[in-house]
């Protein structure tokens, strides 16, 4: 009998188009639980940004290449993610959910969820409770 760590990975990687560029994510598919999307509902129905998009996003997102204009990496924080445009977010939250699908192929990831050609640092989880 297969256990839950087994059947999804702690974390998994997408290349998300944006533009002329791509931005490369680590995220975790575990964190997508009913739990998580009633708080994201209720948070929606609130009208709370923070609790239904930057808050959920950081509790997704492990690591990225997004940087700054000088060339930090942004902080996957509610008050990093406030500086990104709607658009991206969207964007990268759609990218996520597109890789997430079950039966899709995984070609270029391992087994362990990681990416061959992955080359950014981890960033800062900035979960909230």
């Amino acid at each position: 009998m297969p256990s839950l760590g087994q059947l999804v990975p702690a974390q998994s990687w997408a290349t998300i188009p944006y533009g002329p560029s791509a931005v490369k994510v680590a995220y975790r598919p575990g964190a997508v639980t009913p739990r998580f999307q009633k708080a994201v509902l209720a948070a929606q129905v609130a009208g709370n940004l923070d609790g239904s998009l930057l808050e959920p996003l950081c509790a997704l997102i492990a690591a990225w290449d997004i940087t700054d204009e000088d060339g930090a990496l942004v902080e996957i924080t509610p008050a990093g993610l406030e500086a990104i445009p709607l658009p991206v977010l969207f964007a990268i939250l759609e990218g996520i959910t597109a890789d997430m699908a079950p039966n899709r192929s995984r070609a270029g990831d391992s087994a362990n969820g990681s990416s061959p050609s992955s080359g950014s640092a981890p960033a800062p989880t900035g979960t909230s409770s």
